[in-house]
C-alpha cells in the first residue's frame, strides 16, 4: 500500500497543478488562544521548583553535555542518533525555560546557540541543519521549530530571521515532499536504513503544529504552500485517526496478544510516538476542517489513559505500550510529551478532561521521575518502585537493567535533553484568551500573566499552593472591563466562589466547558475560588487502588538507603571521567529501607493537612509558602495515613514486585499499623498500586468514593470488545430503536384509520408510549452530554448533579412507557377474544400491569427523600430505597405481565379451523412479543451492574441501552400484528386473505376477518349493504356472545357472504364499526 500510495500520490499532484486552484480556507480556529511566552510567569512553589529546575541539569546541559555542547547542530561531532535531535531536544525546552522564569543566564543560551544557527546551519537552499549531500532527514527541524516559534513570540529581534528561515525551509521541504516523500519517507537509493524515516513518519502531526503557526501569524501569501505541505505530511506520514478505531486498537495487555501486532504496528505502540499523537487528530483537523478527527482525538486520549495509562497521568510504555501491570515502566520523555499534548489538544478541542490529564501528569508523572534537586532523573519509572537499583533481569520490553534509577543517562539520553520542556510549556499554558474580551485561567497552577484582553491591559496574580491545598486567591488589574474565566476540575466535589470589585455582576458556571465566567469591571479585583477537594480512591489492576486527592496522586512511602556514584555512559554502562560533568551530576542506588509489601484498607484513610488557613484582614485566605523544593523527599507537609498489613508479594524473576497474590489469599502477617501515604512526586521509592487487604479495623468518616476493584489481570477498563458501552453507543442505539418504533406506529395509526377505519383506544395508548419513548431517548441523549460512559470521579460536581437529574427522570419514564404499551397491548386482545375466560384473563392483567406501573413509576419517582437526594448525593449517600430491590422488582413483575401476555392469545387462535402451518403463523406473529421478555432477562446482568455501582455513570450505558431496547421492542412488536390490512393493500399476493385463507373458505381471520372465499376477499363493508345481510350478522353476534358459555365452538359460526374488517368484540360490531351509543347492548 505504501509503495502504491508513492506513483499515486505525483499523480494526484499533478492532476492538482492542471486543474482549478482550490480554495484557501482559514484553519479551524482554537477555542482557546494561546498567550505568547513570557507573559506568564510561575508563582509560589512552581517558581522555586522551576528555579531549582534551571539550577539543575537543564541549566547544565549546554555547559558539558556532549550531545549538546559538541553537538553537529555546533559545529561538533557528537550525537547519540543519525537523527540529529539531541539539540533540538534541549533547545525545545530551554527557550520556554528561559523566558518563563526570565533568567538572563538561560537567555544568554539560547541568543548563543540561535545565533549560531542562524549564522551556520542555513544552506543556501533552505536547508536548516548539519546534514550534507542527500542525507536529510525533516524530523530534527520539527524540534528546532519547537524551539524558534515562541522564541519569536517572546523576543521580536529574532522574528525576521526565524520567520524568513522557516518560509524558505517550507519550500524547500515542499518541493521535497513533492518527489515522492522524500526527506520523510524512504527511498531506493537512500544512505540511510529505512528505521530511520519510521520516526517522522509517526510524528508528522508535530511538524504540522509550526508550520499552523507560520500560517495563522506570518503566512507571507504562502497560504497554499503551507497548507500543501501540511496535506503532504499527513499523506506520507501514518495515520493516527486509523489506529484508534474499534477493531485496530489494542485494548490489551501486548504480552497477551501475538507477536506480529508488535512487529506490523511498532510506530503507534512506541510510548513517545503516542505521548506525541495524542494531538495529532486534533492537529488534522484544523486544516482538513473534519469534524469526525474531534472524537478520534478524544478516543486517542481515553484509551490510551484507560488501557495503557499509569495512576499518575502518564503512558505505560517501557519503549512499546504494554498493559496496566504496576512493574511495567513509563518513560519520561513520554510525560513531557503528554503534558504538551494535553494541553494543546485543551486549547483546541476546549474539552476539560485533557487540561485534567494535563495537570495529572504535571504534578504527579514528571516530578516522580527527577530528584529534588533536578540533576537526575529515570528513564523508566514504575508505580510500584520500592527500590531503584541494577536490576538482575528487566521486566521492560527493551530497557536495560538500570533503567528506572535515577542519573544522567540511566539509558538512551532522549530523556537526559528532552524533560526539561515539561514545566515551563505547562506554565505557558495555564492561561489562555476566549474570545476578544475574556481571559481563561486554563491549567490550575500558581502563575501570574500579563496581557491584553478587550483593548486593554490585564494582570492576574494568583497566589495559591494548588493542587495540594484547594485555595486559589486572584489579584487582577483591569485597565477595561473583562470576562474572567477558572476552569474547574472535572474530579472537583463542589466550590466556593467569591469575589470583591467596584461593580457586581452574576457569576455563571457552564457544565459543558466546566467554567466559572465572571464579569469583572475595570480597575483591582479580587477573587477567591476554593475547590471542594476529597480522597479518592480509583481501582486499577489486580484489586489494587490508586489514591487521589484533587490533581495529586498518593504512594505508599518507601523509606530509602540511598548511594551515590559519577555518571555512567548508557552505552557500555561505565563511568565517564570525573570532570566530566559538575559535581551535582550523579547516579543513584536506592535501596528500601522499610517494608514496601503492604495491604491497606481504604475505608480507613486520613488525610492530614498542615494547620488551617489563616485569614488576612479582608476575609482573603492567606497563602503560607510550602517547603522548597516541595517533590524533594519529606518535603510535603500534608500526608494520609491507612490501616494496613505486611503480606506476601512475591517478586517477578527474583528482580521486581510481581502482580500481587489474589485478594481471597491474602492474609496479615502481623499486626496491623498506620502506614503513610505522600504524594507520588515526592516518593522516589513508593508503592503506587496499593493491594486492597481484608483487613478488620474501624472505618473513619473520611469522605471517599470507594470504587470496586478491577480483578482483570489484563486491563483496568473494559474495552469495547470486552463489552463496555459508551455513551455515543446509548445515543445511536436509543435514536434509532425509537424511529423504528414511532415509524411503526405511524403506519399502524395510518392503518387503522384510512383502511380499516376502525381506531381505538389501543392505537392512542400506543401513540401515547411513542411520546414516552421519546422522551426516555432524550433523557438519555442528556445524561450522555453530562457524563455517561465517563468515570463519575472525573466528572464535574455541576455534571454529576445534572447527569443524575436526566437518570432520574429516565427511570420513572420507563417504568410508565413499560405499562402503557402492556395496556395496549390486552386492549388490542380484547378486539378479538371472544370467548369469557379469556377476556376476564385480560382485565386482571390489565389490573396487575397497572399496579405494577403505579408501584414502578411512584417508586423511581420518589425513590428518595427529598427527591432531589437521588442527583445531589453521591452514589450510596442520602435517604434513599434500595435500588436493587425496586428495580429488580419492577423487572420480575414486567417479565411475569411479559410472559403471560405472550402466552395469553395462543389457546384461542388454536381453536381455530385452519391448518396447522397457518395457525403456527398466527400464533408467531403475537408471540413475537415474546422478544421482548427476552431483553428483559438480557438486561438483568445490566440492571445488577447500576444498582449495586458507586460508579452510575461508567456502569449507566449498558443498562440504558437495553432499556431502550426493550422498551421501544414492546412497541415494535405491539404494531407488527396491526399492519395486515396495510401490507394486503399494499402486497395482496402475501395477505392472509388472498392466499391461505383461500383454502379454508367461509372462515374468519381472526385479526383481520377477511373473507377466504373465491369472491377475492371482498370485506363485509363492500358486501353487506343489504338489510338482510346486516339482520344475519346481528344473527351471528348474538350467537356468539350467547355461546360464550360453555366455551364457543368454531362449529356454531354460520356461513356469511364475507366477513368483517375488525375482531368480534362487544366494542364493535361485524362491519368493524365502533358501536354507537345508541345501538343495543347485544352481551348477555
Amino acid at each position: 500500500m505504501k509503495a502504491f500510495q508513492f506513483i499515486i500520490y505525483p499523480l494526484s499532484c499533478l492532476t492538482g497543478i492542471l486543474a482549478a486552484e482550490p480554495e484557501v480556507k482559514p484553519l479551524v480556529p482554537f477555542v482557546y488562544n494561546e498567550i505568547p511566552l513570557g507573559k506568564i510567569t510561575p508563582n509560589g512553589w512552581l517558581r522555586a521548583e522551576m528555579e531549582t529546575e534551571a539550577a539543575g541539569l537543564a541549566g547544565h546541559l549546554y555547559d558539558f553535555y556532549q550531545f549538546v555542547r559538541n553537538s553537529s547542530w555546533l559545529g561538533g561531532t557528537r550525537e547519540y542518533s543519525r537523527l540529529n535531535e539531541a539539540f533540538p531536544y534541549w533547545l525545545n525546552g530551554l527557550v520556554p525555560l528561559a523566558y518563563t522564569l526570565n533568567d538572563q543566564r538561560l537567555k544568554d543560551q539560547v541568543h548563543e546557540a540561535t545565533d549560531y544557527l542562524l549564522k551556520n546551519m542555513i544552506a543556501d537552499d533552505g536547508w536548516i541543519g548539519p546534514e550534507k549531500g542527500g542525507y536529510r532527514l525533516i524530523w530534527a527541524r520539527t524540534l528546532i521549530f519547537f524551539a524558534w516559534t515562541p522564541l519569536v513570540d517572546a523576543n521580536k529581534t529574532y522574528e525576521e530571521p526565524i520567520v524568513t528561515a522557516m518560509h524558505n525551509f517550507n519550500d524547500l521541504m515542499l518541493s521535497m515532499l513533492r518527489n515522492n516523500g522524500t526527506g520523510l519517507i524512504a527511498q531506493k537509493d537512500g544512505v540511510l536504513d529505512d528505521g530511520y524515516y519510521f520516526w517522522h513518519m509517526s510524528r508528522v502531526a508535530e511538524t504540522i503544529v509550526s508550520l499552523q503557526w507560520l500560517y495563522d501569524k506570518y503566512p507571507r501569501g504562502k497560504e497554499k504552500e503551507l497548507l500543501e505541505s501540511m496535506d503532504l505530511l499527513h499523506h506520507y506520514g501514518y495515520k493516527w485517526e486509523e489506529w484508534y478505531v474499534n477493531g485496530t486498537y489494542a485494548f490489551k495487555d501486548l504480552y497477551e496478544l501475538a507477536d506480529n501486532v508488535t512487529d506490523d504496528n511498532f510506530q503507534f505502540l512506541h510510548g513517545v510516538n503516542v505521548g506525541e499523537a495524542l494531538k495529532a487528530a486534533a492537529v488534522i483537523r484544523r486544516f482538513t476542517h473534519n469534524d469526525s478527527l474531534i472524537e478520534t482525538n478524544r478516543n486517542g486520549f481515553q484509551w490510551s489513559m484507560d488501557y495503557h495509562g499509569a495512576p499518575s497521568g502518564t503512558i505505560i510504555a517501557d519503549e512499546r505500550l504494554d498493559g496496566l501491570q504496576p512493574f511495567y515502566g513509563a518513560e519520561t520523555c513520554t510525560a513531557v510529551e503528554v503534558m504538551f499534548s494535553a494541553s494543546w489538544s485543551y486549547r483546541a478541542l476546549g474539552e476539560n478532561f485533557y487540561a485534567d490529564g494535563a495537570e495529572r501528569a504535571a504534578y504527579n508523572a514528571l516530578p516522580g521521575a527527577v530528584t529534588g534537586d533536578w540533576w537526575a532523573h529515570v528513564y523508566m519509572s514504575q508505580s510500584n518502585q520500592p527500590f531503584s537499583k541494577n536490576l538482575s533481569w528487566s521486566p521492560f520490553f527493551d530497557v536495560n537493567t538500570l533503567g528506572q534509577t535515577y542519573g544522567l543517562e540511566p539509558n538512551y539520553p532522549c530523556c537526559t535533553v528532552n524533560h526539561p520542556q515539561g514545566l515551563p510549556k505547562f506554565v505557558q499554558a495555564a492561561y489562555a484568551t476566549v474570545g476578544d474580551r475574556g481571559l481563561l485561567h486554563a491549567l490550575l497552577a500558581p502563575a501570574s500573566v500579563i496581557t491584553e484582553v478587550g483593548g486593554g491591559s490585564v494582570r492576574v496574580d494568583c497566589d495559591t499552593n494548588y493542587p495540594f491545598e484547594d485555595v486559589l486567591v486572584y489579584t487582577i488589574q483591569a485597565e477595561k472591563p473583562f470576562d474572567f474565566y477558572i476552569r474547574q476540575p472535572g474530579w472537583a466535589r463542589g466550590y466556593t466562589l467569591s469575589y470583591s470589585a467596584s461593580e457586581h455582576s452574576e457569576l455563571s458556571f457552564d457544565n459543558k466547558s466546566s467554567l466559572h465566567k465572571i464579569p469583572l469591571p475595570a480597575g483591582n479585583s479580587t477573587v477567591m475560588y476554593s475547590i471542594g477537594t476529597e480522597v479518592r480512591v480509583e481501582p486499577r489492576v489486580n484489586d489494587t487502588v490508586a489514591v487521589y486527592r484533587g490533581a495529586l496522586l498518593y504512594a505508599a512511602e518507601v523509606k530509602a538507603e540511598i548511594s551515590t556514584t559519577g555518571p555512567h555512559n548508557y552505552r557500555n554502562l561505565t563511568l565517564y571521567p570525573d570532570d566530566y560533568a559538575p559535581p551535582e551530576s550523579k547516579d543513584y542506588v536506592m535501596l528500601n529501607a522499610s517494608e514496601w509489601n503492604i495491604a491497606v484498607d481504604p475505608s480507613t484513610i486520613k488525610y492530614h493537612a498542615r494547620a488551617e488557613t489563616a485569614m488576612d484582614d479582608g476575609d482573603v485566605p492567606k497563602i503560607e509558602p510550602l517547603p522548597r523544593p516541595i517533590f524533594a523527599a519529606e518535603a510535603v507537609p500534608m500526608h494520609m495515613t491507612v490501616k494496613a498489613c505486611l503480606i506476601e508479594w512475591p517478586l517477578l524473576n527474583q528482580s521486581t514486585p510481581d502482580g500481587p497474590i489474589p485478594l481471597k489469599e491474602r492474609v496479615c502477617q502481623g499486626e496491623v499499623f498506620d502506614a503513610k501515604l505522600i504524594p507520588y512526586g515526592s516518593a522516589k521509592l513508593r508503592m503506587t498500586e496499593i493491594l486492597v487487604g481484608l483487613i478488620s479495623t474501624e472505618s473513619t468518616s473520611t469522605v471517599m468514593i470507594i470504587l470496586q476493584p478491577r480483578t482483570s489481570h489484563l486491563s483496568a477498563k473494559r474495552s469495547a470488545e470486552d463489552g463496555h458501552a459508551t455513551g455515543t453507543a446509548v445515543v445511536v442505539t436509543s435514536i434509532t430503536f425509537t424511529a423504528i418504533a414511532a415509524l411503526l406506529t405511524t403506519l399502524r395509526v395510518y392503518t387503522r384509520i384510512k383502511i380499516s377505519k376502525n381506531a381505538g383506544i389501543d392505537d392512542w395508548l400506543v401513540i401515547a408510549c411513542v411520546l414516552i419513548s421519546t422522551g426516555v431517548t432524550v433523557t438519555m441523549s442528556e445524561q450522555v452530554q453530562y457524563g455517561m460512559g465517563k468515570h463519575f470521579s472525573t466528572l464535574p460536581e455541576e455534571s454529576r448533579i445534572v447527569m443524575n437529574k436526566w437518570f432520574w427522570a429516565s427511570t420513572w419514564n420507563y417504568a410508565l412507557g413499560l405499562g402503557v404499551v402492556k395496556l395496549s397491548i390486552l386492549f388490542q386482545y380484547l378486539r378479538f377474544i371472544p370467548m369469557r375466560s379469556y377476556r376476564i384473563a385480560c382485565y386482571v392483567l390489565m389490573v396487575l400491569n397497572a399496579a405494577c406501573t403505579l408501584y414502578g413509576f411512584f417508586a423511581c419517582f420518589f425513590m428518595c427523600n427529598p427527591v432531589y437526594d437521588f442527583w445531589e448525593k453521591p452514589p450510596g449517600e442520602g435517604n434513599c430505597l434500595d435500588r436493587t430491590t425496586i428495580w429488580y422488582s419492577m423487572a420480575g413483575g414486567n417479565m411475569f405481565n411479559d410472559i403471560v401476555i405472550t402466552i395469553l392469545p395462543i389457546p384461542p387462535l388454536s381453536k381455530l379451523k385452519f391448518p396447522r402451518l397457518q395457525k403456527i403463523i398466527l400464533m408467531v406473529v403475537f408471540g413475537v412479543g415474546g422478544i421482548t421478555c427476552i431483553m428483559s432477562i438480557l438486561r438483568l446482568p445490566a440492571l445488577h451492574k447500576i444498582s449495586e455501582s458507586l460508579d452510575p455513570s461508567w456502569n449507566n450505558p449498558s443498562a440504558a441501552i437495553w432499556s431502550s431496547m426493550e422498551l421501544n421492542t414492546s412497541i415494535i412488536t405491539c404494531n407488527i400484528p396491526t399492519l395486515k390490512g396495510l401490507v394486503s393493500r399494499l402486497f395482496p399476493a402475501m395477505a392472509f386473505g388472498d392466499s391461505y385463507l383461500r383454502t379454508r373458505s367461509n372462515q374468519i381471520h381472526p385479526i383481520s376477518f377477511t373473507n377466504g372465499s373465491s369472491s377475492g376477499g371482498r370485506t363485509l363493508r363492500d358486501s353487506m349493504h343489504t338489510e338482510k345481510a346486516r339482520l344475519a350478522a346481528q344473527e351471528l353476534e348474538l350467537r356468539i356472545q350467547q355461546s360464550r358459555t360453555p366455551a364457543l365452538k368454531e362449529s356454531e359460526f354460520s356461513p356469511i357472504p364475507s366477513t368483517p374488517t375488525s375482531p368480534l368484540s362487544p366494542e364493535f360490531d361485524l362491519v368493524g364499526n365502533r358501536r354507537s351509543r345508541f345501538a343495543p347492548d347485544r352481551r348477555p
